[in-house]
């Protein structure tokens, strides 16, 4: 099995942040939802015990709706610089339509569609410059 190309997926989110500031410390919370268009690679499967036995389940593309909520703490450090630690998670749900070509046999799972999560967690630790 042979792979041309990638998995991606590219977001267009909106949604409101709240920065609660507490001393040094700020607090921040967003929510947002969107926009998500997916896409799949496309597979070659070579079958070696027949001959002319290559198919290909092709690349395929959706679109979803997403959301990615998210936290974070920034500590002010000196005027208008501070670290900071987020934590947010991403969830869509794209449902792909698969086609295939060149599948003469039954050898193996035959994919037309493919509905499953996409998500994921993100933490970064970085430093912020706040503009007063």
């Amino acid at each position: 099995v042979y792979a041309k190309g990638r998995y991606t997926a590219l977001n267009f989110m909106v949604g409101p942040y709240f920065s609660f500031p507490v001393n040094k410390l700020t607090i921040d919370f967003r929510a947002m939802g969107g926009l998500v268009l997916a896409k799949t690679p496309q597979f070659r499967v070579d079958l070696e015990d027949q001959q002319a036995a290559t198919f290909y389940q092709n690349s395929s593309s959706a679109a979803a709706f997403g959301f990615q909520l998210g936290a974070g703490l920034r500590y002010a450090v000196y005027k208008g610089l501070a670290i900071k630690l987020n934590g947010d998670f991403f969830y869509s749900r794209p449902d792909f339509t698969i086609s295939n070509e060149n599948r003469v046999v039954n050898a193996g799972r035959l994919v037309t569609e493919y509905k499953q999560p996409i998500l994921g967690w993100l933490v970064n630790v970085g430093i912020a410059y706040q503009f007063e």
